[in-house]
């Protein structure tokens, strides 16, 4: 069996490993904002050391643009579904999520594998 560290060795030894400026190339990166900027690799740290979001999209290639097409919401701009809205809000009540939130959080706890995790999930069933 060989180990890992001869593998790292010999492909030094036979010249497998090239040696490169990690900071010569530039990453295709997204701020959120909905422009990408090209960074180097010590712009990069800067945005981590700053605690800065960011997603590095530069292998990503034409999804993303279709990613950021498909996640364009549009919303209305004035309430037109009243007369469907306004009977049903009627029947609306809180007493049974208060119900059942206080029934789940009886248990002691919801342990898949133990009594309570039966009971709980036995209950959920139920309901």
């Amino acid at each position: 069996m060989v180990k890992l560290s001869s593998l790292v060795w010999g492909a030094l030894a036979v010249g497998h490993v090239v040696s490169k400026d990690i900071y010569a190339d530039k990453r295709r990166i997204s701020l959120g904002t909905g422009s990408d900027v090209w960074m180097d690799e010590a712009e990069i740290h800067a945005l981590v050391r700053n605690n800065q979001r960011f997603r590095d999209i530069t292998d990503m290639g034409p999804q993303v643009e279709r990613s950021r097409a498909s996640n364009m919401s549009v919303f209305p701009t004035k309430v037109t579904q009243q007369a469907v809205v306004n009977p049903l809000l009627r029947q609306v009540s809180d007493t049974v999520p208060q119900n059942v939130l206080r029934n789940l959080t009886s248990f002691h706890n919801r342990y898949y594998n133990g009594d309570f995790g039966r009971q709980s999930s036995e209950y959920l069933f139920q309901t």
